[in-house]
């Protein structure tokens, strides 16, 4: 079996599945969640957003999945806030740049790295979320130990 699953347009869902399964198993044990690359690369992909809650070393991390895209022009947007005139747009656009679409003929072979979140709050036992309101979070996915779809709401 080929060590990686080539992306074949032929390929029915079916088929895509038990490749990917097959590839999860050979993987298995290596720190990072192919699964949580593929819904980081549909969020680039096809702009999808979608509530999340990530099980990190740090503790538990909830919010809305964003492309990286979306992710840097609003850090770029926050963070060019304090600057004036032209430093603030040479800051902005610097920024925005990093997060450029992916190029096509790049996408194929790409694993996602980093998952980005808006709204993002941190949980830890018997404390309210922190912080309040949310913020931006970029975390690499191979420190997620595990996750479920939706955010996380304190009982």
């Amino acid at each position: 079996m080929e060590s990686e699953v080539q992306k074949d347009e032929g390929l029915t869902i079916e088929q895509y599945a038990k490749a990917k399964g097959e590839l999860e198993k050979t993987w298995r044990g290596r720190g990072i969640d192919w699964f949580l690359q593929d819904l980081a690369r549909w969020a680039n992909d096809m702009s999808l957003t979608f509530g999340i809650t990530l099980h990190t070393p740090a503790g538990i991390v909830s919010g809305t999945v964003i492309s990286h895209e979306t992710y840097f022009k609003e850090f770029a947007n926050q963070f060019a806030g304090p600057w004036a005139g032209e430093s603030e747009d040479l800051v902005r656009k610097m920024i925005t740049s990093l997060g450029e679409p992916i190029p096509a003929n790049d996408k194929p072979d790409s694993n996602f790295q980093f998952i980005h979140l808006k709204e993002a709050q941190f949980y830890a036992p018997g404390q309210n979320p922190m912080p309040a309101k949310g913020v931006l979070w970029r975390g690499k996915i191979s420190s997620v130990s595990s996750f479920n779809l939706g955010c996380f709401s304190p009982a």
